[in-house]
């Protein structure tokens, strides 16, 4: 009995076409491959469903740094979402961005990965 209501409210919007798709990150990428140390990167997140979903994204920028953007209605993010980096030191570094949950909702779907090369700073003739 206490499920009635829930099941016939989800039937609701099943049948009048209300029901949405999943937030779903489909793919990482930037500005470039290769990028010298010190000069900023800027990588491009993008996914289906995500401008009005209420879900986090978290972003490792593979050097021990993250962020995390949340996509909670009302803040008007759009897609592809771009986020700027500057590596303080060379290496190879893998990013990658996955869902999480914003608060007591559930975690935006998909996960990607982007890696790059940060060299060391061209030397001044």
């Amino acid at each position: 009995m206490i499920f009635r209501p829930l099941l016939a409210t989800t039937a609701l919007f099943a049948i009048s076409g209300l029901s949405q798709a999943s937030p779903t990150i489909t793919s990482l990428g930037a500005s470039a491959r290769t990028i010298a140390q010190g000069v900023p990167i800027t990588y491009s997140i993008k996914g289906e469903a995500m401008e009005n979903a209420i879900c986090a994204l978290q972003v490792r920028y593979g050097d021990g740094t993250s962020t995390i953007r949340h996509m909670d209605w009302g803040k008007n993010i759009k897609f592809p979402l771009y986020l700027k980096k500057t590596y303080a030191k060379p290496g190879k570094y893998t990013a990658s961005v996955i869902g999480v949950k914003s608060g007591k909702f559930l975690k935006c779907l998909g996960s990607a990965k982007y890696s790059v090369l940060v060299t060391e700073p061209p030397v001044a003739p």
